[in-house]
């Protein structure tokens, strides 16, 4: 830094080609910090998703998932996908928002089956959110545990790792 002549003035030298060093740590922010930060908060859904979910074995507890699309990220967005696969647990949706159950259930090994016997009056059967309560209550930790991620791997590049 140099004083000037009547008054003050301040001069600073960048040596290098300062452009390609932040088009550069752009692009690892791109490549190495999306991916991690947006997988740490579908981690925290996810985990969330599967504290809630009504039984802890079975079909619907095993179809819990967090997936990453490759098909719908770009270089500048990612996208996972936190929920139940619906192949593995079609009637996932009964238990989230309830249904009315039009036939008969008999127990068979410790589990409840459904039979194909119709009831004369249609029961029902009330929801056991799981999703919706998971999101409300953990979105806010989910996007803190986003913002934390991106800080440590932006540091990590920072410092040349």
């Amino acid at each position: 830094m140099a004083k000037g002549q009547g008054g003050n003035q301040v001069s600073i030298t960048l040596e290098g080609d300062l452009k390609a060093q932040l088009e550069q740590f752009a692009e690892n922010v791109r490549t190495e910090v999306l991916r991690p930060t947006v997988y740490a908060a579908a981690r925290v859904l996810y985990d969330e998703v599967r504290i809630r979910v009504p039984v802890d074995e079975g079909t619907l507890y095993g179809a819990v998932y967090h997936w990453h699309s490759e098909k719908e990220s770009t270089a500048g967005r990612v996208v996972y996908y936190v929920g139940v696969n619906k192949k593995k647990a079609p009637h996932w949706h009964l238990v989230e928002f309830g249904h009315y159950r039009t036939n008969e259930l008999v127990r068979v090994n410790g589990r409840w089956m459904a039979t194909t016997r119709r009831l004369e009056t249609p029961v029902w059967v009330p929801a056991y959110p799981y999703i919706r309560p998971s999101y409300d209550a953990k979105i806010g930790a989910a996007l803190q545990s986003a913002l934390d991620r991106a800080g440590e791997k932006i540091e990590e590049i920072a410092n040349g790792g």
